[in-house]
């Protein structure tokens, strides 16, 4: 069984997909809408801390970490932890993985070595919009690429 991921920095989508009929099926949604949320709003205070320097004043701090990007981070670490898990359980034998880049490598950077040897396609690109028919339609052309992509090296392996 094929799975296929879609996921942008607040919303995570994951398919069951057949080749053959060409079939599409929403099998998980995973959403962190606090993530869409502004910088300013629930992801940080509305004012720096504060700290004591010498003397009677105080200084605002800044946090150097930006909360938003420590949300997103732990969101791609859920995701891979849900993938790693559903591998353990053998409910996917390979993955496909559309997302956007950034996206993408929070992702890479947490799947295990187990889930990454399963991923057969890992493209960087936003389709989180795309309706399951145009989904889909994107998944048939980018397996008629493969295709011709490896009756080409078959033709030429001659050459090599």
């Amino acid at each position: 069984m094929i799975w296929v991921i879609t996921a942008n920095t607040n919303m995570c989508h994951i398919y069951k997909y057949n080749k053959a009929p060409p079939e599409l099926f929403l099998l998980k949604e995973i959403n962190h809408p606090e993530l869409r949320a502004k910088t300013g709003d629930s992801m940080t205070t509305e004012q720096p801390g504060h700290y004591r320097t010498k003397g009677p004043t105080y200084e605002a701090y800044t946090p150097s970490v930006d909360p938003k990007e420590v949300a997103v981070e732990q969101f791609s670490q859920e995701i891979s932890k849900i993938l790693d898990h559903s591998r353990s359980t053998n409910e996917y034998e390979k993955l496909i993985i559309v997302t956007l880049p950034h996206m993408n490598g929070l992702l890479f950077k947490h799947l295990n070595k187990h889930v990454k040897s399963l991923v057969i396609n890992n493209i960087q690109k936003d389709v989180m919009q795309l309706e399951n028919n145009d989904l889909l339609n994107f998944l048939k052309e980018l397996q008629l690429q493969d295709i011709d992509l490896l009756q080409h090296l078959q033709h030429n392996k001659h050459y090599l």
